[in-house]
């Protein structure tokens, strides 16, 4: 049985031998036992190279909601959520990092070579993962920790 997850739970989980938290933003949004999971900025910045007080200051107040507004001029949702570990994270979903990455890299502005470098390496493990992912799933019905481990090796 799959195991029921409240907004803000944290999840852990492990990207290029670094310790990330996972944030649940809502519960069943993809589905029952399904949820749709964000990292905050403090933790995306250690995974794209890019300081987190530089995230902080491009969240922008619009009407009743945050934004990430990037060079770009894309904006990208931000949640505030208060997680089980009694803090409040500025959190932005999972599959939207990407986009960000992507996004930041086609209009770097003034990026350093150091964090465009920490961007592609974050797509190139998301992609590899996220395949892998589906591919096994459509193959095995599921993805396990044991494969998401011999995928990062």
């Amino acid at each position: 049985m799959a195991e029921e997850f409240d907004q803000g739970t944290i999840i852990p989980l492990r990207y290029a031998e670094r310790n990330v938290q996972g944030i649940v933003i809502d519960p069943h949004a993809l589905g029952h036992f399904k949820p749709s999971i964000g990292i905050g900025l403090q933790g995306v910045s250690r995974l794209m190279g890019i300081d987190a007080s530089t995230l902080s200051r491009r969240v922008l107040q619009i009407d009743n909601e945050k934004g990430l507004k990037l060079p770009s001029g894309n904006v990208y949702r931000v949640l505030q959520i208060l997680a089980d570990d009694g803090n409040d994270y500025l959190t932005i979903e999972f599959s939207d990092w990407s986009r960000i990455a992507g996004d930041w890299l086609k209009k770097p502005g003034k990026l350093r070579q150091s964090t465009k470098d920490s961007l592609i390496d974050f797509l190139s493990w998301y992609t590899a993962q996220g395949l892998y992912a589906s591919a096994y799933t459509l193959i095995n019905r599921v993805f396990t920790r044991k494969d998401s481990e011999a995928v990062r090796s």
